[in-house]
């Protein structure tokens, strides 16, 4: 409240052009940003799997993300003594549409158990 008192006293000491705006922004000078559609956005993903412990299901997701021209950074794959295995994927920055083709086939894998989970990891540079 006490700064909304202050912004009343300035605007009635202030003549209109040296006031600054409500959004302390200039309305004049915006411009208009395109939005890129999500398919078209680019990112790192952390892809969690559930997979039929088995050997050579892991050279069946690997292939199909190298088909997509997704790099891998990183895979862990815990041993374990039970019928499945979590498999973890860190991938550098690639197009979600080639992400979102390489999920679907990768899902329709027989040896992997239900949905993929996909975390996007934005890199902020600066």
């Amino acid at each position: 409240m006490v700064a909304d008192l202050i912004d009343v006293a300035r605007m009635l000491d202030t003549p209109s052009h040296g006031r600054v705006p409500p959004l302390a922004f200039q309305s004049h000078q915006l411009s208009e940003t395109p939005v890129l559609p999500v398919d078209q956005t680019v990112s790192g993903y952390y892809l969690r799997l559930q997979a039929v412990e088995r050997p050579g299901v892991l050279a069946h997701v690997t292939r199909i993300l190298g088909e997509k021209g997704i790099n891998i950074e990183a895979i862990v794959q815990k041993e374990t003594r039970e019928a499945q295995v979590p498999v973890i994927l860190l991938t550098q920055r690639v197009e979600e549409r080639m992400m979102n083709e390489a999920i679907r086939e990768i899902e329709a894998l027989p040896d992997i158990l239900g949905d993929l989970i996909r975390i996007r990891i934005d890199h902020l540079e600066g």
